[in-house]
């Protein structure tokens, strides 16, 4: 990486390092080898964070100017991009049954995607300004943390399933406000 470095993260299987500075590219390493084998571009900013699929099959990359960015791998072909977030993007996480990713932004909210179908499935004020986050192991909390300068906050949403969470939100934007 040709410049500062921001965040890193490994396929669940080992095999593949992926890797972010302050540049609006991912690189992605071959850790057999060492060698760097593909290079992922596109953002438009700043990539935040990197986060790997359960399965190793996607890589999600936020970037600072707003877009989460969903790649094939091996290819890193035609990512899918999700536009949800008002300002920028800054933290992916994916649920370990990998139905869903979470995405947060600076606009102080985290977004639900469903993974298959690339829809928004739900979205919930925070009041962090710069997130990160993480899923339990099973699937049950997403914690929602900031620790920068005097901000030191971690919010949890608790679930028997995400995919309740974004099916009772849907409800309610169907019947309108309460």
């Amino acid at each position: 990486v040709d410049c500062e470095l921001l965040c890193l993260a490994f396929s669940p299987d080992g095999k593949t390092l992926a890797a972010s500075g302050r540049s609006s590219s991912v690189w992605l390493w071959d850790m057999s080898t060492r060698n760097k084998v593909r290079q992922l571009s596109g953002h438009a900013f700043i990539v935040a964070s990197v986060a790997f699929s359960p399965d190793g099959m996607l890589l999600a990359t936020p970037s600072l100017s707003d877009e989460v960015r969903l790649w094939e791998l091996p290819s890193g072909n035609k990512p899918v991009t999700f536009n949800g977030h008002v300002a920028g993007a800054t933290a992916v996480a994916f649920c370990p049954d990998g139905k869903t990713l979470a995405t947060g932004g600076t606009d102080k909210k985290v977004k639900l995607w469903n993974v298959a179908t690339h829809q928004e499935l739900a979205t919930f004020p925070m009041v962090v300004e710069f997130p990160t986050l993480t899923f339990s192991a099973d699937g049950r909390m997403l914690a929602v943390g900031e620790m920068t300068g005097d901000n030191r906050r971690i919010q949890i949403l608790h679930a028997p399933s995400f995919e309740e969470i974004a099916a009772v939100e849907a409800k309610r934007d169907q019947s309108g406000p309460h």
